[in-house]
């Protein structure tokens, strides 16, 4: 019996042997034959992480940033070390955080410096204020583009122009205008009868005798009364902003403080009034209580009364009448008034299509019926 119980669990060791045997044979042919989940996954989420980068890109350039962050961020959850999705993901954030762009550093020091005219501006004022017919003195200056602009203006404006007195002229008398000699005759037709392109390019360095007067004797009055801490001094004021007081009035600051008073009106009164100059508020607001009619607005007025009236008056009626177009696209902002803002290409194409769609429902190209 012992012999028979013995014989028979050898025979059992060996049959669970061979059996763990063939698993073992059948486990390594498998690895063989089959390579692991972890390999058969990693192709594949490289190829849905690229397809979702590119997408994120394509999404990116059509200006849909949200929609390209979920992307990308669905590619680095699916492949974490790609390389291209951190660097688009990079290119949307930053995009989200300055979507117009960083703004560029200011080339001035100054920090109202973008609220001055600048020098086309200003040559734009000179010509405009000039009576070049009675002007005595030297009128300097260039015309940009030289004979060129007076070869066309001659061609395309004077010869057209039915005020021109000579429709017929000789040669000796077109060599007599584009003679450079003869500026003075140049800018007097120019002004009088050439469209704002053509005034554009008359470039004055001599200042009208009016802009003279105003600059030696009433815009220092006006610096020193008016000009001071809390009332209309740069950033510190809350409506006229006068500049030049701090550092000294340079030809930008005296432009740019004529303008503002020239344009400037405050309850349908005008600061400078060149139909009635006895009615300006320019003049008004200088003279005592007692006299004025019409009183400063604020809590105090110009602190300084000293000032020849009389000189003032005649400067305002020195002034070109009627008032001319300076031709000046926006005028510095005042007071938080800001230009008016620009439609952006994008609104227009809108514009354009819905007029398409219409135009094809009423048909008639959009006359009705």
């Amino acid at each position: 019996m012992a012999k028979r119980r013995s014989s028979s669990l050898i025979v059992a060791a060996a049959v669970l042997a061979g059996a763990g045997f063939c698993g073992f044979l059948a486990a390594g042919a498998m690895a063989r034959t089959s390579p692991p989940a972890a390999a058969q996954a990693t192709p594949y989420a490289a190829k849905n992480a690229t397809a979702l980068a590119n997408r994120a890109y394509f999404l990116y350039k059509h200006r849909h940033y949200h929609q390209a962050l979920k992307e990308v961020n669905a590619a680095l959850k699916a492949d974490p070390n790609f390389q291209n999705a951190h660097l688009i993901k990079a290119l949307i954030k930053k995009k989200l955080k300055h979507p117009h762009g960083k703004k560029k550093p200011r080339r001035f020091t100054r920090p109202q410096s973008k609220k001055l005219l600048t020098m086309e501006d200003v040559y734009r004022i000179r010509l405009a204020e000039f009576r070049v017919r009675h002007f005595r003195g030297q009128l300097t200056g260039h015309i940009v583009g030289g004979r060129t602009t007076l070869r066309r203006f001659w061609k395309r404006v004077l010869m057209r122009d039915p005020r021109y007195q000579n429709h017929r002229p000789s040669r000796r008398e077109y060599r007599y205008f584009m003679n450079p000699r003869h500026f003075r005759e140049q800018v007097r037709l120019i002004k009088r009868l050439a469209p704002q392109k053509y005034r554009d390019k008359v470039q004055l360095t001599t200042d009208p005798p009016d802009m003279r007067m105003y600059r030696e004797k009433v815009q220092p009055f006006f610096l020193q009364s008016c000009a001071t801490v809390g009332c209309h001094r740069g950033q510190d004021s809350h409506g006229l902003r006068l500049y030049g007081a701090r550092h000294g009035a340079n030809i930008l600051d005296t432009y740019t403080n004529f303008y503002t008073l020239s344009k400037l009106h405050y309850k349908k009164a005008a600061m400078i009034n060149r139909a009635h100059p006895r009615k300006s508020l320019f003049l008004q607001y200088t003279l005592s209580p007692e006299v004025a009619r019409f009183h400063h607005p604020g809590k105090k007025g110009p602190t300084d009364h000293v000032i020849n009236a009389r000189a003032m008056l005649a400067w305002i009626k020195s002034l070109y009448y009627p008032t001319p177009s300076y031709g000046i696209a926006a005028a510095p902002r005042h007071g938080g008034k800001h230009a008016p803002r620009r439609r952006s290409a994008t609104h227009t194409r809108r514009r354009t299509r819905r007029r398409t769609h219409r135009r094809a429902r009423t048909g008639n190209g959009g006359m009705g019926r």
